[in-house]
Parts: C-alpha cells; sequence; structure tokens
C-alpha cells in the first residue's frame, strides 16, 4: 500500500493546490492520497484516504470543465499547470472521510 499525504494547515481556510501532475493515474494498486485537513491545536485533524486514481480523474475533469468555463467579462481560461482542490468540494468524497478501513 501507498499513501501519499497532503496536509492543510489551520492557516489555508480554502484547500489544497497541486500541479498537473496530480492528474496522472498510477498502475499501482492500493495507493492512495490522505488528505489531512488540521483543525487546531486541541483537535483532532479530519482526513480523507481517497483512491489516487479516482482523484486523479476527478481532478482532471474538474480542470477541463474549468476550462470549458467562461471567466472574468467572458473571456476563456488559459490552461495552466495548477490544480486546485478546495475544501467546499470534499463533500464529493464523503465516503472517504475518516475512513481507515479502506
Amino acid at each position: 500500500m501507498v499513501i501519499q499525504v497532503k496536509t492543510r494547515s489551520i492557516h489555508n481556510r480554502k484547500g489544497w493546490v497541486f500541479g498537473k501532475g496530480m492528474e496522472r493515474t498510477v498502475a499501482q494498486k492500493n495507493f492512495y492520497i490522505a488528505f489531512v485537513d488540521l483543525m487546531g491545536i486541541d483537535e483532532k485533524p479530519d482526513y480523507y484516504l481517497i483512491p489516487k486514481n479516482l482523484f486523479a480523474r476527478w481532478i482532471s475533469k474538474g480542470h477541463q470543465e474549468w476550462l470549458a468555463t467562461p471567466g472574468r467579462d467572458g473571456k476563456s481560461h488559459i490552461d495552466n499547470p495548477i490544480r486546485a482542490f478546495p475544501k467546499s468540494q470534499l463533500k464529493e468524497f464523503e465516503e472517504y472521510h475518516n475512513n481507515w478501513n479502506l
């Protein structure tokens, strides 16, 4: 099993930001990304243990949808290597929330 950890500090209220390499799928089974959400000094962090290939496809699809959506003043978005995973999107992965049984 491989677990790649991505941590969001208590000072970053927005979410996680990656490079476009996060869109790559892997041949290895049992590869997960642990998204750790630090809550505060005296609180246990939340985590989402998401299969890597599931997340890779999701982040790629989201970026393609963003490119297809008009930006400010109706102008096209310009492709770039940044991939955003806002905290608000965690609801898409609720089944993986604090689920170490995977």
